[in-house]
Formats: structure tokens, sequence, C-alpha cells
């Protein structure tokens, strides 16, 4: 439930957002009936008086799936090694307060609405209105500029180039963790269209950047220099460009080391259910991996990837899992009880 808030969070004080963006299905990552340009949140930047221009460094993460676990990896270790940080991280379980954060810990209620309304002011003066996606970027491009950042760290949301992330302006650290079949109605329809959307996170103000992408190196070699380096597995790969953008950022190589993250519903266990929010094929593809036999898996596959179509997860392919799709399934503030209740009218195998 993209709009979902804590219990307690009051939603006539945040109003503006839950019903300005009621239309969230079209106006999520893009306005609708409108070719994707990052004009309008340009435009809020400009009126807000350049906030994304505060922070000494800001770190542009990409990629088709791991770029949650980079960005939370340069987190840890930005703090582990004293760099003040807020992070732009997507999307969110419980609350919207959870996209950002400082040094770790949530955005309070009182800041986002502090933020956004600062927001609301400049929509009634240019008389239109951000992506729902682009408000959120604003709020915490503005509370990074607040408390004095050292780092501004963004996740990418969805693609690179015309992501509200990319408006951010000011010398960047860039990191792409590889190009897969996502989004592909948007940014697509081939890999290569998806790779050129991608690479577009690499600009004129980036300092340094750095992948391990394979096939598609020619096309984010016109970008500009790139690092690349030996994909082994994703943990370890995604861990090392984020402590390589640490590094680069310190300008030294001996840093303070930090333990390995853990995303919640990222293939989380609670006992002996997995909870999992694989987005694209490939993401699901590596939580098939990952699974054991007998093991039920609760995932919220994005129902466009149409991976029962594909007949990925048939039982006569996989006979040992038993997987269920659970689109429906609304994470809330309540989410273990919610899904606990819908447990029960499962049969396990």
């Amino acid at each position: 439930n993209a709009l979902a808030f804590p219990v307690n969070e009051s939603f006539t004080r945040l109003n503006w957002l839950s019903i300005n963006l009621i239309v969230l299905v079209t106006n999520k990552f893009f306005l609708a009936k409108e070719k994707p340009n990052l004009g309008i949140i340009n435009l809020f930047l400009e009126k807000l008086g350049n906030p994304d221009l505060a922070p000494k460094f800001r770190t542009i993460v990409s990629g088709t799936c791991g770029k949650g676990t980079v960005c939370k990896s340069v987190e840890a270790y930005a703090i582990e090694n004293n760099i003040s940080v807020v992070s732009l991280i997507s999307p969110h379980i419980h609350s919207v307060l959870e996209r950002i954060t400082f040094n770790g810990n949530n955005i309070s209620e009182e800041d986002f609405e502090y933020n956004l309304n600062k927001i609301k002011e400049v929509a009634k003066e240019v008389k239109m209105n951000p992506s729902y996606y682009e408000v959120i970027v604003l709020v915490g491009v503005l509370f990074a500029k607040e408390k004095k950042v050292d780092l501004l760290n963004c996740e990418i949301g969805l693609g690179g180039k015309y992501d509200g992330v990319n408006a951010i302006k000011g010398k960047r650290f860039c990191a792409l963790t590889f190009i897969g079949d996502d989004h592909k109605e948007i940014i697509g329809p081939t890999l290569k269209d998806i790779a050129i959307e991608k690479s577009g996170i690499f600009t004129k103000e980036s300092i340094y950047n750095v992948s391990y992408e394979k096939e598609f190196r020619d096309i984010l070699n016109k970008k500009g220099e790139i690092e690349y380096i030996d994909f082994k597995a994703p943990e370890i790969s995604n861990k090392l460009l984020a402590k390589k953008l640490i590094q680069k950022i310190l300008n030294k190589e001996e840093i303070n080391e930090v333990d390995d993250v853990k995303l919640p519903c990222r293939f989380e266990k609670i006992g002996n259910i997995i909870f999992d929010g694989s987005g694209n094929f490939d993401d699901i593809m590596k939580t098939l991996n990952k699974l054991r036999s007998k093991e039920l898996c609760i995932t919220v596959a994005n129902n466009k990837c149409n991976v029962l179509g594909q007949g990925v997860w048939t039982r006569n392919n996989h006979p040992n899992y038993r997987i269920q799709i659970a689109d429906d399934i609304v994470f809330g503030s309540n989410l273990l009880d919610e899904v606990t209740q819908r447990l029960g009218k499962l049969k396990r195998e």
C-alpha cells in the first residue's frame, strides 16, 4: 500500500499528499499522459532554492536488482566512517517515512510534514503538482539540507535518466548494478533501451562511476569513464559497489568495515516463512534459487511481470516449492497480522 502511514499518523495532516496523489497508479513515477521528463521536479528544486546543492556529496545508485542493498550499504559505510547521511530508498513496507532516513533512522512525521508543506506552497504558486514519487524525493532533499548532512544517498526508483532522483544536481558518485528485464513497458521495450535509460545516471557531474554490468558496457562507456568490478555473489558485489563509493568520497582505500545489511521483505525469514519483495523477473529467479525444499514464500511480485504467464512458477517446473503470489496483500502497519490471517487460509504441502 504505497500510501500507508503508521496507525497513529494523521491522514488529515498529510492530506495533500494522499488526496492530490490518489491517482497513484498513473502518477506514481511519471505524470500521466506526458512523456517522462524532469521539467517539473527541476522547477520545484529551483523554486525551493536548489536544496540539492547543499550536501557536499551525492551517491546515485541504479540497476535492475540490488540497488536498495547498495544504498543501505552506502549508508552503513557512511555512518561507520563518520559521514552524516540522508538516504532516499524505495519502496516502503509499513510507512512512507521509511523512504527517507537520517543516519539510519526514519524521518519523523513532523519533519516529513514540515517539508511537505514547503512543496505544497510551491505547487500552489506554479499551479502544478509533481508525481507522488517526485514529492518524496523533494521532501528527502529538503530534509538533507535541513540536517546539513555530508552525503545525500539516493536509490533510483525507476530507470535512471528521467527518474526524479536524477534531477539532483551537484557532484555525484554513481553505481549501477546490472541491466535486466524490468519496467520494459515504460523504459523498454528492449534491453538496449533499458540500458540507455539506466546509464543516464552517469552525467557530466559524475566524479566516479562503478558497475558490474557485463553485456552493455559499450552503452555505459559512452557516458564516461566507468570502473568495472567482477561479479561474484549479489551480496558480495553489491557491498563492494557501496564500499567503492565511500572510498572515493573519502579518497582513501582503508575505511572502516561494516556488517552485511539486511533489507525488510527481501528474502526475510520469519520462522519457516520467507517474505520477499521480488519486483521483476531477475529478482524472482534469484529468490527461487535461494529457496529450499518445502519452504513457503510470500512474494509481492510486480503483477506486470506476468510471471505466471511465462510458466516460471508451476509445480511441474518446481515440484518442491509452495509459492504464493501475494500482490493483494496490503503492507500496512499490521503487516504480520494481515499475512498471518491469510496464511491461515493456505494449506501447507
